[in-house]
């Protein structure tokens, strides 16, 4: 699910508001997903020219195409973090980094940013280290198959950034207490997860039920792989993740005003 709607969320979290213009794709839990090249390629493109792009999304060989239409906005919401970003070298840890193409977009966005990208599977890890040596950016992007817990060793960072993984972490809290730990006193952690409602209603509509399932067949038994686990799965609510947030040592938690169909925007600060 984290790769299906990366691209939207980066785009959102890097200061450009998006314009969804197709409907959820068809959940095959199967397989799972991968950004082709040309995305990446697109995706640098997009954040810096903010036009019209297509993005491409492959899965088991068969191409799907969802349209986005980026558009300038919305980068007051996240001050602290595109602030960051553009003041020259900054060093930034992406928590959960999957394949790599969130890091990559940062570090192609921003040209003075190193990023640190940390994710435990391996082949995950190999294919980011790939991707970056094909994108040609290696120099300023690196990749640790390690636990995000352990980031604190490669420290410190001006910025943290967390796009769908949160949700899926069995112990959330110790890895948000690394990140604190590991950012400056004045440094920012961003995080981009679902949309969900604010409350329990027992009564979801389409777009919840959709997470539910999502959280059933994937991220709550992902997350609970490891024991202990907090079990938070796809339905993680705001005040779940504020909890998350004041046990770690942020004192700082902020809803960003940035309306998407899909994602929320949350800005943690020491």
């Amino acid at each position: 699910m984290r790769r299906l709607f990366l691209i939207a969320g980066l785009m959102t979290a890097l200061g450009l508001a998006v314009v969804a213009a197709s409907a959820f794709a068809p959940a095959n839990f199967a397989g799972a997903w991968s950004l082709d090249k040309a995305k990446s390629q697109g995706l640098s493109q997009g954040m810096m020219n903010a036009e019209s792009v297509t993005w491409t999304i492959t899965q088991d060989d068969k191409q799907i195409s969802i349209d986005s239409k980026v558009v300038a906005g919305a980068p007051p919401a996240i001050g602290p973090i595109h602030d960051r970003l553009s003041a020259g070298r900054v060093r930034v840890v992406d928590v959960g980094c999957g394949t790599g193409w969130s890091s990559i977009a940062i570090a192609r966005a921003y040209p003075s940013a190193r990023v640190d990208g940390f994710d435990p599977d391996e082949i995950a890890i190999q294919m980011a280290r790939d991707h970056a040596d094909e994108a040609g950016i290696s120099d300023r992007v690196r990749f640790h198959r390690e636990d995000a817990a352990e980031l604190t060793r490669h420290g410190p960072f001006e910025v943290a950034t967390a796009f769908e993984c949160i949700h899926d972490m069995a112990r959330p809290v110790e890895v948000l207490r690394a990140v604190r730990e590991a950012i400056v006193d004045d440094g920012a952690m961003l995080i981009v997860d679902e949309r969900t409602r604010d409350v329990f209603s027992g009564d979801p509509d389409d777009r919840e039920a959709y997470f539910y399932g999502w959280s059933v067949f994937d991220c709550l038994p992902t997350g609970m792989y490891e024991q202990p686990s907090a079990g938070t799965g796809t339905v993680m609510r705001p005040s779940t993740l504020r909890r998350y947030a004041d046990e770690a040592g942020f004192t700082r938690f902020d809803v960003l005003p940035i309306e998407h169909d899909a994602f929320r925007l949350y800005l943690l600060q020491p």
